[in-house]
C-alpha cells in the first residue's frame, strides 16, 4: 500500500489555491504589468525612439579613413602654407597644389633618362678618350724602342764593316810581303819557259806594288 496521500483533482482547482497561483504569478513574472495611466507615456517615448531612428538613417554614414588611405592622400597633395591671400577684402583661401599628373610624371621620366643617356655618353667619350692617348703613348714607346734598336743594329753593321776591312788591309799587306820576297828570289837557274812565266808574274807583282826596282 502507498504512504503518499491522494488527493482528488476537485481540491487541486479549489478558490484558495487558485489565489495561491495567481500570487505566484505575479511576484515571480519577469513581466511588469504597466497600469492604465502610464501608457500614454510609454507611447510618446517609443514615438520619440522612432523618430529618432529615422533621422539616423537620414544622415549619410561616415566611414572612417584607413591608416594606409591617409598615407595616400598625404603623399599625393601638398599643401600650400596659408594666408596667401592678396587683397585684404578677399578670404583666406588654402591653395592646393594638384598632384603630379601621368604626362608629366612620364616627361620627367624622359629627362631623366635622357639625362642618364648623355652622361653614360660623356662617361664612354671619357673612356675612348682614355683609351686613344693609351694607344698613343704605347705607340710612342714603341716606336722609341724601335728607333734605339735600329740604331744599335746600325752600329754593330759598322763596326763589322770596319773590322772587315781591316781584316782586308791586313790580307793585302801580308800578301804584298809574299810578292815582294817571290819578286826578290833569283831565278837564273830557271830554264827558258820557265823565265818567261817568271818574267810575267813579276810585271804584274811591280804594277800592282809600285816597287821602284
Amino acid at each position: 500500500m502507498s504512504l503518499i496521500p491522494s488527493f482528488p483533482n476537485e481540491d487541486m482547482y479549489e478558490p484558495q489555491y487558485a489565489d495561491f497561483h495567481q500570487n505566484t504569478a505575479r511576484e515571480d513574472s519577469p513581466v511588469k504589468i504597466t497600469s492604465s495611466s502610464q501608457a500614454p507615456a510609454l507611447l510618446k517615448l517609443s514615438k520619440r525612439r522612432q523618430k529618432m531612428t529615422n533621422q539616423n538613417e537620414d544622415v549619410p554614414r561616415c566611414i572612417a579613413w584607413s591608416t594606409e588611405e591617409e598615407i595616400v592622400l598625404c603623399k599625393g597633395w601638398v599643401h600650400v602654407p596659408k594666408h596667401s591671400a592678396i587683397d585684404d577684402e578677399e578670404d583666406e583661401v588654402q591653395e592646393v597644389e594638384r598632384p603630379m599628373g601621368r604626362d608629366k610624371a612620364k616627361c620627367l621620366k624622359k629627362k631623366g633618362a635622357g639625362a642618364s643617356g648623355s652622361s653614360a655618353t660623356t662617361n664612354d667619350e671619357a673612356l675612348t678618350r682614355l683609351m686613344v692617348s693609351e694607344l698613343a703613348m704605347h705607340h710612342e714607346r714603341f716606336m722609341a724602342m724601335k728607333k734605339e734598336e735600329c740604331l744599335a743594329f746600325l752600329n754593330i753593321r759598322k763596326r763589322e764593316l770596319e773590322i772587315h776591312k781591316r781584316e782586308l788591309a791586313m790580307q793585302e799587306y801580308k800578301q804584298c810581303q809574299k810578292d815582294i820576297m817571290f819578286y826578290t828570289q833569283p831565278y837564273n837557274q830557271l830554264t827558258r819557259d820557265a823565265l818567261k812565266q817568271m818574267e810575267y808574274i813579276r810585271m804584274g807583282i811591280k804594277a800592282k806594288g809600285n816597287l821602284p826596282y
